[in-house]
């Protein structure tokens, strides 16, 4: 189990990487809308706060997995709860708990051997 526990950290790692370099292609795409004149300066504002709350969100829960200690859980699902209740103390908008959520089952489907379902 220890090895499941170890390889889910890994991948959710590259998974949240891989999250916060969609959201920095989300602000770099919203101020090229704003340039453009494709978008006002109001909606340019909110995107930019809405994105970047979330990118700070993304570098908290990665905080959170660097400084876990993975050998301390004896099943998977112990880890998942820790790092659902973690996060969530940081009060950070709802989407981006949905998108870490995803990616909470996403990794955890995968080295569960359970892909498919």
């Amino acid at each position: 189990m220890l090895n499941i526990i170890k390889n889910f950290i890994a991948i959710l790692k590259i998974e949240i990487e891989d999250l916060q370099a969609d959201l920095e292609l989300l602000i770099s795409e919203n101020q090229r809308k704003k340039d453009a004149g494709k978008i006002t300066d109001y909606v340019y504002l909110e995107n930019d706060a809405l994105y970047r709350h979330e990118l700070q969100a993304t570098r908290t829960f990665q905080q959170i997995l660097n400084n876990l200690d993975y050998q301390q859980f004896n099943q998977l699902t112990d880890v998942i709860d820790y790092l659902r209740n973690a996060f969530r103390e940081g009060g950070y908008v709802r989407a981006i708990n949905i998108c870490i959520e995803r990616k909470l089952n996403k990794v955890a489907r995968y080295v569960s051997g359970k892909v498919g379902n």
